[in-house]
């Protein structure tokens, strides 16, 4: 006989082994950032168990996609979205391969702008980065030598 289980919610540390194991911080185009965990189509409970938790932790807007044939992902988008989820789930985080793609996602909310947005300025915030100005735009651009 077969058992149900009962579903909940993820808790942060759960979603960081998920994470770890099946996820991925990366950008996206060029001014965003993705955090994704991707899974077989026959786990997509466990994938909305991870979003369910991550709404509940006070993440705007995680969802389940499909990926390719048979694979669907949780997809996590917004720079403030990312910001928090890795600050919850940091602790629980162990490859050094995923650690490489938190400090290369905190790299890019480091990056001098010449226009800094507002996401950029919260997920600064929301992960206690020091909170740098724009660059001044020059008043005579350099010339390119050609």
């Amino acid at each position: 006989m077969e058992t149900l289980k009962q579903r909940r919610p993820m808790t942060p540390c759960e979603r960081g082994v998920w994470i770890d194991a099946e996820g991925s911080i990366l950008p996206v185009g060029a001014r965003g950032y993705s955090l994704q965990v991707v899974q077989r189509i026959e786990e997509k409970e466990v994938l909305e168990d991870y979003c369910a938790g991550a709404l509940k932790d006070g993440i705007s807007r995680c969802k389940v996609e499909p990926h390719a044939p048979h694979v669907l992902r949780a997809r996590i988008e917004k720079f403030e979205d990312v910001a928090k989820e890795i600050l919850l789930t940091k602790s629980c985080i162990r490859t050094k391969a995923k650690q490489d793609q938190i400090q290369r996602f905190i790299q890019n909310l480091l990056t001098p702008r010449t226009r800094l947005y507002p996401q950029i300025m919260n997920a600064r915030k929301i992960l206690g980065l020091p909170q740098i100005l724009p660059e001044e735009k020059r008043k005579y651009p350099r010339k390119t030598k050609y």
